[in-house]
């Protein structure tokens, strides 16, 4: 009887501590996903375009943007759907699935063909002289045909960044955009 108790409290603890801490919230165009690791906001302003915001579980989504100015969002009819592993939002144009264990996010198209996939995001915290912030290294799943063009004017005589590494900093003869254009 002991024994048996035994076995059905290991399982019952593996099965929470696999399980990973998430909290749904939908929103507008949208939801959050709070995990214990990262905060994963994907929001629709339009049928195509989507916005994706990550924060640490201390920190907040409301920063001012420079690049998205949008004071309300157009209502928009997305599917939703949740299981254990991800949460996906679909429009007519766009599928976003997110993943809970990872807070990652990937596109597909209305046929499930993959747009683009992200591989990992990582924060790592910063100090200035007065201030903090975050040095953030984003990582995406390209297909094997597919080119990188974009980030600004840079002095190393690259137009295609696939296989580059580039560091995204203002600097005299460097105009850094932080802007991506892919063949696909």
């Amino acid at each position: 009887m002991n024994r048996n108790i035994f076995m059905w409290a290991m399982v019952l603890l593996t099965t929470v501590q696999c399980t990973p801490r998430k909290e749904i919230t939908p929103i507008e165009n949208g939801v959050i996903i709070s995990t214990a690791k990262l905060n994963v906001k994907v929001q629709f302003y339009r049928d195509n375009v989507v916005r994706i915001q990550k924060w640490l579980p201390h920190e907040s989504d409301k920063k001012l943007s420079l690049s998205v100015c949008v004071d309300s969002v157009v209502p928009l009819s997305l599917h939703r759907e949740e299981n254990k592993q991800y949460y996906l939002l679909a429009s007519g144009k766009i599928k976003a699935k997110i993943n809970y264990r990872s807070a990652s996010v990937e596109f597909y198209d209305p046929e499930n063909k993959p747009i683009l996939s992200e591989a990992t995001c990582k924060f790592s915290p910063v100090v200035y002289e007065s201030d903090s912030a975050y040095q953030i290294e984003q990582q995406f799943i390209l297909s094997p045909d597919e080119g990188i063009y974009g980030l600004g004017q840079h002095q190393m005589g690259v137009m295609n960044y696939r296989g580059h590494k580039v560091l995204l900093a203002q600097a005299n003869t460097e105009a850094v955009n932080p802007f991506l254009v892919s063949t696909r």
